[in-house]
Order: structure tokens, then sequence, then C-alpha cells
């Protein structure tokens, strides 16, 4: 994460509070619309398209990052 916060990684018992945390961190790194799809993801031919997935890939990271080893197994395949 590019922020210098550090959150409690999500595990099966801390969801609300983590999807609070988490929520707050990428509303500060200006990544919350890429994860709500207020941001609409371009045409290929925009020039906006290079930049949203470089966004959208930082916001994935984060997320990612921030899910503990075990829970992380469950999502294998997931993307």
């Amino acid at each position: 994460m590019a922020s210098s916060i550090k959150i409690d990684r999500l595990t099966g018992d801390n969801y609300d509070t983590w999807k609070i945390n988490m929520r707050a961190i990428l509303i500060k790194d200006d990544l919350w619309e890429y994860v709500s799809g207020a941001l609409p993801k371009p045409q290929l031919s925009d020039s906006k398209y290079a930049d949203w997935i470089k966004m959208d890939r930082k916001a994935e990271s984060d997320l990612l990052l921030s899910i503990s080893p075990s829970e992380l197994a469950a999502l294998v395949g997931w993307s």
C-alpha cells in the first residue's frame, strides 16, 4: 500500500473493521473509485485507458496485500 497507515490484515474474524479501514485507505490514496465502480473502465482507444489500468492495479494490490495468507488461499482463481 502506498499509504504509511497500517491495518490488521483481513482474517476470518475481522471483516467489519477491515472493510472500514481498507475503504478509508483507498479513499485517502484516491483509489476508491476504481474499487467501487464509480469510475468505469475506459475503452481501450481512450487516452485515459493506460492510467485507469495502472490505478486499478494499485487498488487491487493494496487489497491483496491487506489479506492474510490463510484467507488469500480461498481466493485462488478469483480474478
